[in-house]
């Protein structure tokens, strides 16, 4: 277990792009808006503000899905 925040959050990115089901920059996009938003979003807004393509950001099934994968985040 990685012994600073750092480490954690390396740790984790690694894990995203080792992702089997999921293209990583789909999770990525989707951490950059919950990162750079001032509060918290709605799953539709989080799905169109990540860049999301439409037939996945219209899917709340695969959002939450991508978005339990980094709770810890």
């Amino acid at each position: 277990m990685p012994v600073d925040l750092k480490e954690v959050y390396s740790q984790m990115m690694r894990q995203i792009q080792l992702l089997k089901w999921g293209k990583p920059e789909l999770c990525r996009g989707i951490l950059s808006a919950a990162t750079a938003a001032y509060r918290p979003l709605h799953l539709a807004e989080l799905g169109v503000l990540s860049g999301l393509p439409p037939y996945i950001s219209s899917s709340y099934e695969f959002i939450t899905k991508m978005v339990k994968l980094f709770g810890s985040f």
